[in-house]
């Protein structure tokens, strides 16, 4: 591909947005479109119902669009603003009852050409129920590449991107995004917190918007993970944001029970579970350095509890997704510095919390046995500061930097600030999750 032709088609791709009410920009200016906006789309999309999901990104729905927009002569802001009302339409900002008059207002066509524009969206999206049951199907990212070839060349983030070997920027496509990720990472396969190196630290992603980095995240996990990703084989795209059918979600939770009915082997428990049985498990170190946790005046050490207090705190109680966590990871004031190992151990101890996973535990004496989580199972060290220990060499213990903190810190204390400060209630469990409430 030229130079002219790459840019010829990234044009072309970054009009598409135009059309497409998932993608459509959140201001008149492009350029005007802040993070925040796409961010609030991209929640708002997120928790709509699967048939609604799909009429937003269907290319179906794109063709509708297209057609009215040749038929009635409109200009791309104008039919921008028709991808806007049906998204807003379904983002339940914009009723029915006043979808005729807000095109009158922003498209600036008149009574009857509006009246009829409303009525084909009617007909063909809003009250299509073939429109929102597409016949996808669902295949890991290596098979879905080898079955349909033209995939390789859909583009999945808006900017141009630079990779090895290319003198110019090239199309962000499917085929080049996993060139720069191996050419970036390695060729192996890489585990979550690797691949959230890259999303969030590479040349490449560092400037992606959050729905960018969903797009290629999802790429990059199937990539490496064999997850499935959502196909539409006639088209041969993939269908970003949506999860398999219902049917296949409920047959695959059927295989986890519910917490009420685990039957956990007495040397695994959940995070749950070790803080009704034994509190102060939380309280070891999971790191070396000290923390500062929001709305403490002082350093405190870096046990399980104060790891999970720091992220409650950034992102919110309950469930976070991966990516949500990994953002944490790499970008909170806490663990952006942390060495990839420890980075390691503070994801698995995350990913418990988020997933209710269980963690190997002490039969005597209910800790975690933090050496026996899965990031020490395979190790992998920091590329370019650390060395693999030697083989004869045991886990090294963590030295407790007491310079670190504003004043000494006693054996006893093992955790939290370092001033006097009343008892903490036990943790208050609901659902799945701990309440970390009391645990600052």
């Amino acid at each position: 591909m030229t130079t002219k032709e790459m840019l010829q088609a990234i044009k072309n791709f970054k009009e598409t947005r135009y059309y497409s009410p998932y993608a459509v920009f959140a201001t008149k200016n492009p350029d005007e479109e802040t993070i925040d906006q796409i961010q609030t789309i991209q929640e708002k999309f997120l928790n709509l119902p699967e048939s609604e999901k799909n009429k937003l990104v269907s290319p179906q729905t794109e063709e509708i669009i297209k057609k009215i927009g040749e038929d009635f002569k409109l200009q791309l802001w104008q039919i921008a603003d028709i991808s806007s009302a049906i998204r807003s339409y379904y983002f339940k900002e914009l009723p029915l009852t006043n979808f005729t008059s807000h095109l009158i207002e922003k498209v600036g066509t008149n009574q009857k050409q509006t009246q009829e524009i409303t009525q084909r969206l009617i007909k063909n999206v809003f009250e299509s129920e073939s429109l929102g049951q597409r016949n996808l199907i669902y295949l890991p990212l290596a098979e879905a590449l080898i079955k349909y070839p033209q995939l390789k060349k859909q583009p999945i983030t808006f900017d141009s991107i630079k990779i090895r070997d290319f003198a110019t920027l090239v199309l962000p496509s499917i085929e080049n995004w996993l060139q720069d990720y191996q050419q970036t990472a390695g060729g192996q396969k890489h585990d979550s917190v690797e691949r959230s190196d890259y999303l969030f630290n590479s040349a490449n992603t560092k400037n992606l918007t959050p729905p960018e980095r969903q797009k290629l995240s999802a790429i990059l996990q199937s990539a490496d993970e064999n997850s499935t990703i959502a196909i539409d084989p006639e088209k041969q795209i993939i269908i970003f944001g949506l999860t398999q059918t219902p049917e296949t979600t409920i047959k695959k939770d059927a295989t986890r029970p519910a917490i009420a009915n685990k039957t956990i082997p007495s040397a695994q428990k959940t995070l749950r579970q070790l803080a009704q049985d034994n509190k102060n498990a939380l309280n070891q170190n999971l790191t070396t350095s000290p923390i500062k946790v929001a709305d403490f005046d002082q350093p405190v050490r870096p046990t399980i509890k104060n790891w999970l207090v720091d992220y409650v705190k950034i992102k919110g109680a309950g469930h976070h997704a991966s990516l949500e966590r990994s953002d944490y990871l790499f970008n909170s004031p806490n663990a952006k510095a942390l060495p990839a190992k420890e980075r390691a151990l503070v994801a698995e101890i995350l990913r418990a919390y988020d997933d209710d996973l269980t963690l190997p535990i002490n039969e005597s004496d209910q800790n975690i046995l933090l050496d026996k989580l899965s990031v020490f199972e395979t190790p992998r060290f920091d590329r370019t500061t650390s060395p693999p220990p030697s083989a004869s060499a045991s886990t090294p213990s963590r030295p407790q930097p007491a310079s670190q903190y504003r004043e000494p810190i006693s054996q006893e204390d093992l955790s939290g600030p370092t001033k006097q400060t009343p008892p903490k209630p036990t943790p208050r469990l609901t659902g799945n999750i701990i309440d970390l409430k009391d645990l600052q």
